[in-house]
């Protein structure tokens, strides 16, 4: 049980505009584990999240005006699942198995002069069958699948009133073989057919090598491809805080991409403590992609299907060190290449920071009782939409900058329950005028999407965790 209420009011920019929300959550969640002679197995559980968020406008700039931009997005979500597991036999490795989750989705929400609603009920049940073959070094895995989702969304703007209504229903089935060699090579070779009831039968492929040159040294290789059938407008409900237009150019199709990648994991030793090197290498070519265009216009938003190029490749290097006992030190830094064709334009795609960089040091005293936790982030500049069409004090630079955040937390560990006392955004770092036309909210230039950084500055924390058996 998760309970939180956030009642405060901030605004430390001085744009009349909250920097948090107002906030009251409560998340429940149940799970019981059964467990029959050793060879059947199930869970059953059950969710529930409500969710109110308020915002926008607590006072007036100009006094002319007496209207306040608000908003308000409410939420409640209902979930339920059920495993369930059986041995068939033991010598061959061979069991059953049954996944099924169902989920009914609630949101209604409000943005200045604009409501949005949004209403999904989706289920997904999943049937699993493995077994070995010939022996253990073989393993085959096949299964049936059904997805189902029902999805109500409905929009009222002063440009536009619009009901989107969709249902999915996605029949499909599945097999995966498994070789394993000597603890040194393994390959997962997978495939798997969905019958989709409006983009048709939807094959997708998937390739996992991995093979360990020694002890300490490990190459991984994967391919293959993935289908995604987006939510226009819940994916993209910040949008509705501005006074752009929501345009949809055609009938969208479903996102398709194919992704492959190399990983190298190598183990070592540093004064006789051990050490991890891991270096990664993704990429993703995209088939189809809906492609979100806030540049071609100061006044819309446009969606429509890619025409051209889009990839996306990301470069990590990560090291993780443990130089004295209980003393952790884990570094990591990514290189983002991510370009998309917008307005028949092959370009960076907007706010996706082009390095990203972590540093996290973790110590503990003996037997946990003192801990203690540094992480500092690296966040690098990112390519911004075009703002030179608007009014000169509404403009924004074509980049953004770079810059750190530092987070930092101490835990004292008793028996049955812990305290702790952390910091966040240490240096208080957090983006000028993030709201474009904050003075005139229902004016043509209104943007409160424009966010490349935190809007909220160093906040202190405290808290005690129980733990009850």
């Amino acid at each position: 049980m998760h309970g939180e209420i956030y009642d405060f009011e901030n605004d430390k920019n001085s744009d009349s505009f909250l920097d948090m929300p107002k906030t009251k959550q409560i998340n429940l969640f149940n799970r019981w584990k059964f467990k029959f002679k050793d060879k059947y197995v199930s869970q059953l559980g059950i969710k529930i999240l409500s969710e109110s968020r308020n915002g926008g406008q607590f006072k007036n700039i100009d006094k002319s005006s007496v209207l306040l931009y608000k908003l308000g997005i409410n939420t409640n979500r209902y979930e339920a699942f059920f495993k369930a597991g059986a041995s068939l036999n033991e010598d061959r490795d061979a069991s059953i198995g049954f996944v099924f989750n169902s989920s009914l989705h609630e949101l209604n929400s409000y943005f200045g002069l604009t409501n949005y609603t949004g209403n999904e009920q989706s289920l997904t049940g999943n049937l699993i069958y493995q077994t070995n073959v010939f022996n253990s070094e073989n393993k085959f895995n096949a299964g049936l699948s059904y997805n189902y989702k029902n999805t109500d969304e409905e929009l009222n703007a002063t440009y536009l009133d619009t009901n989107i209504y969709k249902t999915e229903s996605v029949p499909g089935f599945f097999v995966q073989y498994t070789y394993s060699y000597n603890r040194t090579f393994t390959a997962i070779a997978g495939i798997r057919s969905d019958f989709h009831n409006s983009f048709g039968n939807l094959i997708t492929p998937r390739l996992h090598l991995k093979y360990n040159l020694n002890e300490n040294n490990s190459l991984k290789l994967s391919g293959g491809k993935g289908y995604r059938n987006a939510d226009i407008i819940a994916e993209n409900i910040g949008l509705l805080a501005s006074s752009k237009k929501l345009i949809f150019k055609e009938n969208l199709n479903i996102e398709q991409a194919w992704n492959y990648g190399i990983s190298y994991t190598k183990f070592f030793k540093l004064f006789t403590r051990k050490g991890t090197f891991i270096v990664d290498l993704f990429r993703t070519d995209f088939v189809n992609q809906i492609i979100v265009d806030m540049d071609s216009r100061y006044d819309q938003v446009s969606f429509y299907n890619l025409n051209g190029q889009s990839y996306s490749n990301s470069f990590q290097v990560e090291v993780i060190l443990e130089p004295i006992e209980r003393f952790e030190i884990n570094g990591a830094f990514r290189l983002n290449d991510v370009h998309t064709t917008i307005n028949e334009k092959l370009q960076l795609k907007p706010f996706v920071n082009k390095y990203k960089g972590m540093l996290a040091l973790s110590y503990a005293t003996k037997f946990e009782k003192w801990k203690f936790d540094f992480t500092s982030q690296y966040i690098g500049e990112a390519q911004l939409p075009e703002t030179n069409m608007l009014l000169e004090k509404y403009q924004r630079p074509e980049k953004s900058p770079d810059f750190f955040i530092i987070h930092a937390q101490i835990t004292r560990q008793f028996k049955w329950w812990n305290v702790y006392i952390g910091v966040e955004n240490l240096t208080n770092f957090t983006q000028a005028n993030p709201i474009i036309a904050a003075d005139n909210p229902f004016g043509e230039y209104f943007d409160s999407t424009f966010l490349w950084g935190p809007i909220i500055g160093r906040s202190i924390y405290a808290g005690i965790r129980l733990t009850i058996k």
